[in-house]
């Protein structure tokens, strides 16, 4: 247990427990250390701890891509959904003849371009945040994604996010 000054411990990698008695800050670093959490220092003249976050490793890393992926898929998914009750509504508002075929058509075209349009974004989105949190060890899957990956690349992306 290391003593330190509480203007260090102010860290974005970190965080502070207070311990109320005295008497039990042994048990509470036993238990935060088997946690996994390595760097626990008491702060001096207080019974505060602070908790060093440990960098995640490569198997964390992965997960969370493979969440972001899942994300990703999942609202592509919703969209699909929206969109094909959408279409459904227009089909109904024809058979019903509230609205006339030439409306029709010029909806349907644009549920299809703001689909590809959501979709598209969502890709970049993902792309972009599996990216920042692989870094590294990032490598694209399949040619879609490089191909994302090159619009990704073009400065009117790059601050996007």
């Amino acid at each position: 247990m290391e003593e330190g000054n509480p203007s260090n411990k102010e860290e974005k990698d970190s965080f502070i427990v207070n311990v109320f008695r005295e008497e039990i800050i042994p048990n509470v670093i036993k238990i935060i250390k088997k946690a996994e959490f390595k760097t626990v220092e008491r702060i001096k003249n207080s019974t505060q701890l602070c908790i060093k976050i440990p960098e995640p490793n490569h198997n964390q890393l992965s997960e969370f891509s493979g969440e972001v992926k899942r994300i990703e898929r999942a609202t592509i998914s919703k969209i699909a959904r929206i969109k094909s009750d959408a279409v459904q509504r227009i089909k109904s508002a024809l058979e019903r003849e509230y609205i006339e075929p030439h409306l029709a058509v010029p909806a349907n075209s644009n549920l299809e371009d703001i689909q590809s349009y959501a979709v598209n974004n969502i890709k970049l989105i993902g792309l972009r945040k599996r990216k920042s949190i692989l870094g590294k060890f990032f490598s694209y899957a399949d040619e879609e994604e490089r191909r994302v990956g090159q619009v990704l690349k073009k400065s009117s992306y790059r601050n996007l996010f």
